[in-house]
């Protein structure tokens, strides 16, 4: 079986933590179309489930809204019953990070099938309503200044099997700031025939706006691609979909200038326990990025014109090893790694086969693992008695501070710093741990003598973040954790 690596892992993982949720031992509350029902979340009810089964099919909004004044964080998750498996199976859900004063999302849902929605909180206490409404959105019309979308064959996307086992490169949907210009807009129709039109603004209030009215709900982009694959041409498709309307464009897809892509060496050395760390009884951590990036590796594009260029890795102007050119320039394509290892594999003095995908081409390297170094203990000294302890008074418990670095996050940027402060008692410590969080993805990293800790968000995990989106940041030491919510801009 396929093994993905470190970072698909610590996805999975994180998926996994996310939309697994237990159903309330007591009864659900029906939820009742355009209805306001109360959740409240309190230390001994931690957990509030509503029911709601549609009587038609169509596009149903959930929103989320703060009673009274104070904060609200509410986690909502959408769960539908298979009456025929007997289960209930994830279908969507909305989490507030930044105590905003409402949250909503949408989903096509079945007449008379039954939907659980798992009502939480990201604090002990919290109240808010929750309504559901069916959509009354007929059509949308856009009206755009850009006349054309491209893409470069096998740029800005990965290698997947479809359902029928074939291979095929989707390519990563359109972002919103990338398909709407200053100016643009859409026309919303609703059933009863009436009409609104909203003006896309890109400034600082960013969104449709139709006066000082923002369009309500979110504007999406998306595309079919496991069942209708994009080839080279123009018979491609992605949709702009609101509210269960879709307004579909087409999209080219050029060919790829790279004949052939080669990775040196073809045989990296890597120290058990260090580079490659156990994980578990069923797998190890692979740290293989920072395997391949180690200075010196190298990656040679052949193009069909018969040029070529070399990716050296090296350090660049952010003091971290990147693939870059003679001229600075860094490797312009995506890369995944996987392996079809198991653990056994993972041995010392073993060579574990590992595939390298990057512009459509499939390059095979190996990581040949070593043991460390021994280290010879230092001869343990003739004890010497000890006196009897003297009555002390209890030490009080040490107090940690954490403190986390307002950052702007772009989703352009080649890279992002994440750094946190970490204080014992007032004074910096070298050597603690801190666990950083961004976007639901975990990094660790140590501090230094001053306290300081840092880790690199790469450019590969900002190009993949929704610009407008607001995303939470947490850095955590000594069970002590510091926040910031951070907007996504361009």
């Amino acid at each position: 079986m396929k093994k993905t690596l470190s970072l698909a892992l610590a996805l999975v993982m994180a998926l996994t933590s996310v939309f697994c949720v237990s159903f309330s031992a007591f009864a659900a509350e029906a939820l009742v179309l355009d209805t306001p029902t109360t959740v409240e979340i309190t230390e001994e009810t931690k957990q509030v489930d509503l029911e709601f089964t549609p009587e038609e099919d169509g596009y149903y909004t959930f929103l989320a809204k703060v009673v009274g004044e104070e904060q609200s964080w509410p986690r909502v998750e959408l769960y539908a019953y298979d009456a025929v498996e007997e289960e209930n199976n994830y279908v969507t859900d909305e989490w507030n990070y930044a105590g905003m004063p409402s949250i909503s999302f949408g989903a096509p849902l079945q007449k008379d099938v039954k939907y659980t929605l798992c009502c939480s909180s990201a604090i002990e206490t919290d109240k808010y309503d929750v309504t559901v409404t069916k959509s009354n959105v007929k059509s949308i019309e856009c009206t755009l200044q850009k006349d054309k979308f491209e893409v470069e064959e096998f740029t800005n996307g990965d290698l997947y099997e479809d359902e029928n086992g074939e291979e095929y490169f989707k390519y990563y949907d359109f972002e919103l700031y990338e398909v709407f210009t200053d100016g643009d807009t859409l026309e919303v129709t609703y059933n009863d025939d009436s009409s609104a039109t909203y003006t896309f603004y890109d400034d600082e209030k960013y969104g449709f706006y139709n006066g000082d009215d923002k369009l309500e709900g979110n504007i999406e982009i998306t595309s079919d691609q496991r069942t209708k694959h994009w080839t080279v041409g123009d018979d491609n498709e992605f949709e702009i979909f609101y509210m269960g309307a879709t307004d579909t464009r087409k999209v080219t897809v050029t060919e790829s200038p790279v004949a052939s892509i080669a990775f040196e060496p073809t045989t990296i050395s890597a120290v058990l326990g260090q580079d490659v760390k156990k994980l578990g009884e069923d797998g190890y951590e692979y740290s293989i990025f920072d395997i391949i990036r180690k200075p010196g590796n190298t990656i040679t594009v052949t193009f069909k014109d018969k040029s070529i260029k070399k990716y050296v890795s090296k350090l660049d102007s952010y003091d971290d090893y990147s693939f870059l050119d003679e001229n600075g320039d860094y490797y312009p394509y995506g890369m995944s790694i996987s392996s079809y290892n198991d653990a056994a594999s993972w041995n010392a003095g073993k060579a574990a086969e590992f595939t390298l995908e990057t512009c459509g081409k499939k390059i095979t390297f190996f990581v040949k693992l070593t043991t460390p170094t021994p280290v010879t203990p230092a001869p343990t000294p003739a004890a010497t008695p000890t006196p009897a302890p003297e009555a002390t008074t209890p030490k009080a418990a040490d107090k940690t501070t954490v403190t986390l670095k307002k950052v702007a996050v772009k989703k352009s940027a080649k890279k992002l710093v994440l750094q946190a402060t970490v204080k014992v008692n007032g004074k910096a410590v070298k050597g603690k741990k801190v666990t950083f969080k961004f976007n639901g993805k975990k990094y660790t990293a140590k501090t230094n003598k001053k306290g300081i800790a840092k880790v690199t968000i790469k450019k590969a995990v900002l190009k993949k973040l929704k610009v407008g989106k607001k995303i939470k940041i947490t850095a955590t030491c000594n069970k002590v954790t510091a926040k910031r919510t951070v907007k996504v801009k361009k």
